[in-house]
């Protein structure tokens, strides 16, 4: 056996402003929940880990900003190596309806159940958050799971989820640029996989009676890629409802979706690449979401997100050979 110190956090309610540093590891039992009024602020290469059935649940505010040397990581507390893909060993991150400008920067979040949810059914408002260069990754269940809400997120890798790498209902306004979505689940079990990785929706059906719908203002995938290996080779799936406004755009992504699966309206669908294996370069055994050389998501790009976001999940410009490439990762090739 073997362990080392940290900071004890314990049903603990955080009530004004905290920080959390990286001077030692916090370990978080059952919960830790962040009022109202208070923000809770994690500083760059801070570790914590959650033990079984514990998360972070955030009413006030969350500004984790970590950077590319000092990620933030969020993982479950079990440290052996037979764990460290494991899913389904803590809760996960809750942004409460109400719980606004909240940040996620340079934080890798592993192994819970939900990653990320962001917003509420239950509570009145939204809930809304900015991510940028972030890995959510072996969730059981879903890696964002939205509700009427807002997200701008740009260089995010979400990978293999039970269900969902990303459902976002009942309308509320979403925005992802040069961000991977890869769903390769059929490791972690025999039973196959039968949800689409992404979906979205203005409408979120409960039981047989209860269905909550809300506007889709906006959902919008730039330079993105969208995949994985489920059965029916559709990872994209839209839910609409005529009594609400529903509004996605998809401009230069990478969709795995069947030969039926129709990308006709060009007001929802743009220099599409339909199908097409993104070749990454080892996502089964090794996680490696990084393009092969013979990838046709290899200067796929559109310039004009590169320029917003020049700068991919390892640190490299898109900016410095022939057009940007789609997804978290720009290839660089070796020069001879």
């Amino acid at each position: 056996a073997w362990g080392q110190d940290f900071k004890l956090v314990k049903d603990e309610v955080i009530t004004k402003a905290a920080s959390w540093t990286n001077e030692k590891p916090y370990l978080i039992y059952n919960y830790a929940i962040v009022d109202s009024l208070a923000t809770l602020t994690i500083e760059p290469g801070t570790k914590v880990y959650f033990h079984k059935d514990a998360g972070l649940y955030v009413r006030g505010k969350i500004l984790a900003n970590g950077t590319f040397n000092k990620p933030i990581l969020l993982q479950g507390d079990r440290l052996e190596d037979v764990y460290s893909d494991v899913p389904d060993q803590w809760n996960g991150v809750l942004l409460y309806s109400g719980s606004k400008k909240n940040e996620l920067s340079f934080v890798e979040i592993k192994n819970a159940n939900i990653g990320l949810q962001v917003g509420t059914i239950e509570h009145e408002g939204s809930a809304s958050v900015k991510i940028s260069n972030t890995k959510i990754q072996n969730m059981a269940y879903a890696g964002i799971f939205a509700m009427k809400s807002e997200i701008k997120a740009d260089n995010c890798l979400v990978t293999n989820c039970g269900y969902y790498l990303a459902a976002l209902t009942v309308g509320g306004s979403y925005e992802f640029y040069q961000s991977t979505f890869a769903n390769y689940w059929g490791k972690y079990t025999s039973k196959a996989r039968t949800t689409s990785s992404l979906v979205i929706s203005n409408v979120l059906i409960i039981g047989e009676d209860n269905a909550y719908i809300g506007d889709l203002n906006k959902a919008t995938f730039g330079n993105c890629i969208i995949t994985g290996d489920i059965n029916h080779g559709n990872e994209l799936e839209l839910g609409q409802s005529s009594k609400a406004n529903f509004n996605c755009k998809f401009d230069y992504c990478l969709l795995q979706v069947s030969d039926t699966f129709n990308i006709s309206n060009s007001s929802r669908f743009s220099n599409i690449l339909k199908g097409e294996d993104p070749k990454f370069i080892d996502p089964y055994d090794k996680y490696n979401f990084e393009l092969d050389t013979l990838s046709p998501a290899k200067d796929a790009g559109k310039l004009d997100y590169a320029r917003l976001y020049s700068i991919d999940l390892k640190s490299n410009s898109r900016l410095d050979d022939d057009a940007p490439d789609l997804g978290a990762y720009e290839r660089i090739e070796k020069k001879k």
